[in-house]
């Protein structure tokens, strides 16, 4: 049950994560291919 939140609570952040543009994504060290290879939710549930 963990691991699924775990997972849940990572693509609700991947969802936020793509709303920034890519300079921001870059600055804090992420890569907008790779979030969107994760997986994302917008939705907490």
């Amino acid at each position: 049950m963990t691991k699924g939140r775990e997972l849940q609570a990572k693509k609700y952040v991947n969802g936020y994560l793509l709303t920034l543009d890519d300079d921001t994504l870059a600055e804090l060290g992420y890569d907008r291919k790779k979030i969107e290879a994760e997986g994302a939710n917008p939705f907490p549930y």
